[in-house]
């Protein structure tokens, strides 16, 4: 039985598979290899082969693709604006563009795709605000990601609700803007968002204790 590994980092030869298995690709049409590292006939080698072709990603070099290589969220953030390309899928802009707090540690190549992603609501940030562009990304992340592609090619609407970022805490939008730094009160209940967006929880705020579910205790 194969384990999903949640907490494992994806790497450039799975996070290609999946997509091309998302665009339901015909790997009959893929029987070659252009790379010394990567053998005709594997599981992998016709989403690589299909990807490479379509400018959804590059070798590491002319001979050498590095399939078991684990993949940086900003690469994730190219290679997924690269795939909407290449799919002819043009990405929403569902809520208001943000500045992480880590904005300059994104390298140039990755500036305009990290912002894509982030306003389709495909890639969000995590604690404190941080987008951890150098990080290496987790297969759990790379799952929620694919799952908020497949929801926005269904249902493109403005971010209003509630939202998991990438590092597991719940946000609130209202019209594409993330409630931030207030109390807002949803369904008769009241809630605090800090400053990073993050719904407060087991704390003290304003004088009112927060639950472990972030909702307001009346004093």
């Amino acid at each position: 039985m194969k384990k999903f590994s949640p907490d494992s980092y994806i790497t450039r030869g799975a996070l290609v598979t999946a997509l091309g298995r998302m665009a339901e690709l015909d790997t009959n049409k893929y029987t070659t290899s252009s790379f010394t590292d990567i053998k005709a006939g594997t599981t992998y080698s016709p989403y690589i082969e299909w990807a490479c072709e379509e400018g959804i990603i590059k070798g590491i070099s002319n001979d050498k693709f590095a399939p078991n290589r684990p993949i940086t969220r900003e690469e994730v953030a190219l290679i997924l604006q690269n795939y909407a390309n290449a799919t002819y899928y043009k990405l929403p802009i569902t809520r208001e563009m943000t500045t992480y707090a880590d904005a300059s540690s994104i390298s140039s190549p990755y500036k305009d795709a990290v912002n894509a992603m982030q306003q389709a609501g495909i890639m969000m940030g995590g604690s404190n605000h941080m987008f951890n562009p150098k990080s290496y990304t987790t297969r759990a992340e790379v799952s929620s990601m694919l799952h908020r592609f497949i929801k926005l090619t269904i249902d493109p609407a403005t971010a209003q609700g509630w939202e998991i970022d990438d590092s597991g805490q719940w946000l609130y939008y209202k019209e594409g803007l993330m409630v931030a730094n207030k109390w807002l009160q949803i369904d008769d209940k009241w809630y605090y968002f800090n400053a990073d967006g993050s719904l407060a929880k087991s704390t003290l705020v304003d004088g009112y204790e927060v639950d472990e579910n972030g909702m307001r205790k009346d004093k």
